[in-house]
């Protein structure tokens, strides 16, 4: 029994990065979920909705990821390779390092400080042009609400007494988690103002229904697991229709871009493709078909 002792204590150190992993991909998948309800949110009342008008699932939400999480990663690499160029341009230098080393170190603190004031200064400024002006600046005011969080968050954790007593995991997630999730509820909410409210939007679907004669032309369209949420007209109201309702969906795929050259001398452009998908009263497209047509 004497000689077991070791090798349990040493099988538990090999284990032990499981708990922090564990820990670390529940926060992770917790965050996504919570996430992608705020962009439904955001979203729906963007349009004047809410959850109590249009019937979402659990499994809406999830799918609802693979709209923002690529937006993020790409965030995510921009913030990475532009830390990188700084810090190959700042030769590695530390925030004291590179003030005490300049010619004139009481201005080069100052420059070095400005964005942050102005920053402060903008997002103090959004919410009230967007009490005077309305709609227009809408979409700014994530990144208001984001600044100003972190504000309040380093001035609520900023006491030595409070610190002591919060943990630093706890620390960080208070300061870093709402902002996230306000970054992913303001991508919902642009999402649907964007794709809805703008006039002069061509026509991206098409739209059978069972017990009427003719197609809808669609120029918003949004699958849900329950049914369709589409608009056919800037100055016509939101529809959400049931998928046994629904007898097909024609989309047509956006262009790829053909370059300045074709744009700019009306080159030969590319066929236009329009894919048919048949309604299957579950929310699916199965047996899709492309037709090109020019």
């Amino acid at each position: 029994m004497i000689e077991k002792e070791p090798e349990k204590t040493s099988q538990n150190k090999h284990l032990s990065w499981l708990d922090p992993l564990s820990k670390a991909v529940g926060l992770i998948a917790g965050t996504a979920l919570v996430g992608s309800v705020a962009y439904d949110w955001a979203y729906l009342y963007a349009l004047g909705l809410s959850f109590s008008d249009i019937p979402t699932s659990v499994a809406d939400h999830m799918r609802s990821a693979l709209n923002w999480i690529p937006t993020a990663i790409f965030a995510v690499f921009v913030i990475i390779v532009l830390e990188l160029f700084l810090r190959r341009s700042e030769q590695g230098m530390t925030e004291e390092q590179l003030i005490s080393t300049s010619s004139h170190p009481r201005f080069t603190a100052w420059f070095r400080k400005s964005p942050s004031f102005l920053i402060v200064i903008f997002a103090l400024l959004i919410p009230i042009l967007y009490m005077l002006f309305g709609h227009t600046f809408s979409s700014s005011l994530g990144f208001a609400f984001i600044i100003l969080w972190f504000l309040f968050s380093s001035w609520v954790n900023s006491h030595p007494r409070i610190m002591e007593k919060r943990s630093r995991e706890f620390r960080f997630a208070i300061h870093w988690l709402p902002p996230v999730i306000i970054w992913i509820a303001s991508m919902g909410y642009t999402a649907g103002g964007a794709s809805w409210y703008a006039d002069g939007k061509p026509i991206r679907s098409t739209l059978y229904l069972k017990n009427t004669t003719d197609p809808i032309q669609v120029r918003a369209i949004r699958l849900f697991d329950k049914g369709v949420l589409f608009k056919s007209a800037p100055d016509l109201p939101v529809v959400f229709v049931r998928w046994e309702d629904i007898i097909k969906i024609e989309k047509c795929t956006p262009k790829p871009w053909e370059g300045v050259l074709k744009k700019w001398f009306d080159l030969p452009k590319e066929k236009e493709t329009t894919v048919k998908g048949k309604g299957t009263g579950a929310g699916t497209d199965k047996g899709q078909t492309i037709n090109d047509k020019r």
